[in-house]
């Protein structure tokens, strides 16, 4: 295979042989290195096996994060099927287990944390993993992790060419849904894994034995029998605890590991780890393949205006039970009639979004410039001015409501199977965007002008505009997470790290932040473009749009 092509990549040595691939080295003209994965030759007449290992590219190749393998093609060398692929230096963990390497807790922590992203982004985008183990995270030469081996992946609802019957997975690694059932596992039984991951690497030793117990044993203790977690140190018990409920309903949601990681591993809020430097040393430890493809590489890797609409009135969530900022409002009012100034400029200026907290954070944090039908906004010196809350939020620090795209109307559950446009989503009506829908706009006029102001969702180069000429401070805000974002003229709005809805769960509120555009993609109108955001990045990906996403509207101006 030496000096083979594909894809403008010519391979140059191997790199390593397994059971269901070969792994080449390889470079294009301008010496960009990539690592080429060859199904074994004898496995191409495996229908099942191809469709896996093409299932693996098809799943790779669309997920974009800093944390997961780059897949950059896939196509035939000489008959067998070829996945290009990100090359990787470093180790697998498995591998490190196996070659005694001492890990501190400073290590651990990082790689959860950056595990916590990866699996989040990746959960966030209906794919779940499946085969989460030590041998898939792999640790390249800056200490960074990169989640490997998409194979056996489910993408939303969709099977995975499992026949019935058959396991996918690594037995040692799996959570119980995935013994009992591996094409109906969800995101929770990616969770359990990491757990069972974290637990090896803590204590050096495998999760079970196989050399006293049957797979069949094996497959009973992991359905009904708690993990032994002798050995892991106290604050890794509690924190890992949560995810090794062997109900995924009751399974926690992943959270990165803090400093009160033990005392209260549900926070919802984000916090840096600074974890102690004490060191143990760990051991390998043996696993179990059961069926799918396995790593083989030892060192891989705007817009017509809209019609009138009638003005919408907000009304604070349930969960606000304080009227605060209802008699903080009227105390202003009542001190600026006594002053003789406007109540008009009062109700221009608050309108039932003044800040939790009081008058002054709202003007200095928010820097209000101007309302539009009962709504607030800012200027931020950009091309258009952005809103100072999500559509159904009542203060800046609220989450909001969640919307599937398109859709106008929140849902009690966020599936593929009940999504509004799910039988035709390339073809949509007019009326999808719900910022339009639920706050409208006005006609303002003057003696030579008139302007039709307008709410609408963001264009994606709106949101790329927001993203690149802000400035972003990771904060909190009336105890919640989010990004304080300042715009060039120095005027600021908050964005909440609101989570997202899938199912009729909520995952990642505190920690994660999903904000709808209005844009398609273009070459896969199945998604929709979106802000992604944690403490550490923020940037654009698309998403199937039958999940459900908050939405901070844009105001926009129309000269008639």
């Amino acid at each position: 295979m030496q000096g083979k092509q594909i894809n403008g990549f010519i391979l140059k040595r191997p790199l390593g042989v397994g059971g269901m691939a070969e792994v080449w080295y390889a470079e294009n003209e301008i010496h960009k290195p990539a690592a080429i994965k060859l199904l074994n030759f004898e496995l191409t007449k495996n229908e099942q096996i191809v469709e896996r290992f093409r299932n693996e590219a098809e799943v790779m190749v669309r997920l974009d994060h800093r944390n997961i393998r780059q897949v950059y093609g896939y196509g035939m060398l000489e008959c067998q099927p070829a996945i290009i692929m990100e090359y990787l230096e470093g180790d697998d963990l498995k591998a490190m287990l196996k070659s005694g390497h001492k890990f501190i807790d400073a290590e651990l922590v990082k790689w959860w944390n950056q595990m916590v992203s990866a699996l989040g982004y990746t959960h966030s985008q209906g794919v779940v993993h499946r085969d989460i183990k030590p041998s898939n995270i792999f640790i390249d030469r800056n200490g960074d992790v990169k989640l490997m081996d998409f194979g056996i992946a489910k993408i939303g609802d969709a099977g995975s060419g499992t026949q019935t019957g058959s396991t996918l997975g690594t037995r040692l690694y799996m959570s119980p849904e995935q013994v009992k059932d591996p094409k109906r596992v969800g995101i929770k039984s990616d969770n359990y894994s990491l757990a069972v991951s974290f637990v090896h690497l803590l204590t050096g030793k495998a999760p079970y034995d196989t050399t006293t117990s049957s797979d069949f044993d094996i497959q009973l203790q992991i359905v009904s029998k708690p993990l032994d977690l002798s050995g892991v140190p106290e604050k890794w018990c509690n924190f890992l605890l949560p995810y090794l409920d062997k109900d995924p309903d009751k399974r926690a949601e992943l959270k990165p590991f803090g400093d009160d990681a033990g005392a209260n591993a549900s926070s919802n809020h984000r916090q840096e780890a600074a974890p102690k430097q004490s060191e143990s040393i760990y051991s390998g430890g043996d696993e179990t393949v059961v069926e799918g493809a396995g790593n083989v590489s030892s060192a891989p890797k705007p817009a017509a205006a809209p019609s009138q609409k009638t003005k919408t009135q907000v009304q604070p969530p349930a969960k606000k039970k304080s009227r605060v900022g209802l008699w903080v409002t009227l105390g202003v009012m009542g001190f600026l009639i006594v002053s003789g100034v406007a109540v008009a400029v009062v109700m221009s200026t608050f309108d039932g979004y003044i800040n939790k907290n009081d008058y002054t954070n709202l003007i200095n944090d928010y820097s209000e410039s101007g309302r539009l039908n009962g709504h607030a906004y800012v200027d931020l010196g950009l091309s258009v001015n952005w809103a100072t809350c999500n559509v159904g939020a009542y203060y800046p620090e609220d989450y909001g409501d969640y919307y599937a795209w398109g859709e106008t109307s929140t849902k009690s559950s966020y599936t593929e199977g009940n999504y509004k446009y799910s039988s035709n989503p390339t073809t949509l009506p007019s009326n999808v965007d719900v910022a339009t829908e639920l706050w409208g706009g006005e006609m303002r006029t003057g003696t030579d002008y008139a302007y039709y102001d307008s709410w609408r969702m963001p264009t994606k180069e709106e949101l790329e505009e927001l993203q690149n000429r802000c400035s972003w401070t990771w904060t909190t805000k009336s105890g919640t997470n989010g990004y304080k974002v300042t715009g060039p003229n120095g005027n600021s709005i908050f964005l909440p790290a609101a989570g997202y809805r899938y199912g009729s769960s909520l995952s990642f509120a505190g920690s994660y932040g999903y904000y709808w555009s209005i844009s398609l993609r273009t070459d896969y109108p199945f998604s929709a473009w979106y802000l992604y955001f944690n403490s550490d990045d923020y940037c654009m990906y698309s998403n199937n749009r039958c999940y459900g996403f908050t939405v901070r509207p844009v105001c926009v101006s129309a000269q008639n």
